[in-house]
């Protein structure tokens, strides 16, 4: 009799906590029908997810041949305008909603997890962000995204592993090879962090051009060391 109250009680109290704080799909906002998952069942229709993290010698790890040796590379989602991606992409540089990066390297943590990319890697490091963009955002997407990662997987996340050393100049007028210098000008490693047959996995939000990952892999470019990259998405490259 008591144990049916309780189970009573607990079912009341969780439809009032789901009438005042539903659940809402990371991209439209609109209510996920299913537990545990972050989209509705239109935007999850309208995804694009790669399959990068299971296969090797993909279009991520291509875009890279030949700049910079890279163990592994890999991207959740293609990214295409307007798609549930683009939502997802600005809300989380310019409209504050860091618990939707938060929700996101969660899932992809756990894919990258479960398929065996984590394999072998010792340390996860976000992208370094410029001052002023930090400032104006709150907080840097790529460390928002690599300490969900780390949660999912247990590999150690430093969010300070690379130390912005002055403002790079715009970016937009630049080639690749410009913005790489531009951008490896901008920050050097943290002097307390002693590298020792490492393998760091780098995070950023979205791949375009490459040159801030480009440019963080250059710094690490010792003989101890390996790299392997991640991003939330890929855009056309």
């Amino acid at each position: 009799m008591n144990m049916s109250m309780n189970l009573t009680n607990i079912k009341a109290i969780r439809g009032l906590l789901h009438l005042f704080y539903p659940k809402l799909c990371v991209a439209c906002e609109d209510e996920v029908p299913v537990e545990g998952e972050v989209f509705c069942l239109m935007c999850q229709q309208a995804l694009y997810y790669t399959d990068q993290s299971s296969k090797r010698n993909n279009e991520f790890e291509a875009h890279f041949l030949g700049r910079i040796p890279l163990e592994r590379g890999a991207a959740m989602f293609y990214y295409r305008k307007d798609t549930p991606i683009q939502s997802i992409m600005h809300a989380l540089k310019y409209a504050k909603k860091a618990d939707v990066g938060s929700k996101l390297g969660a899932e992809f943590g756990k894919r990258l997890k479960r398929e065996g990319f984590m394999n072998g890697i010792t340390a996860i490091v976000p992208v370094p962000l410029t001052w002023r963009k930090q400032k104006a955002r709150g907080y840097n997407q790529a460390e928002i995204l690599a300490k969900a990662i780390s949660i999912s997987t247990g590999v150690p996340c430093f969010g300070d592993f690379f130390i912005k050393t002055h403002e790079t100049e715009s970016q937009t007028s630049k080639s690749r090879q410009e913005r790489v210098e531009n951008v490896a000008q901008a920050f050097e490693i943290n002097e307390s962090y002693k590298l020792e047959e490492d393998h760091i996995l780098l995070v950023d939000d979205v791949l375009t051009t490459g040159a801030t990952l480009e440019a963080c892999a250059k710094k690490l470019n010792l003989d101890n060391v390996k790299v392997s990259m991640v991003t939330l998405a890929i855009g056309r490259i």
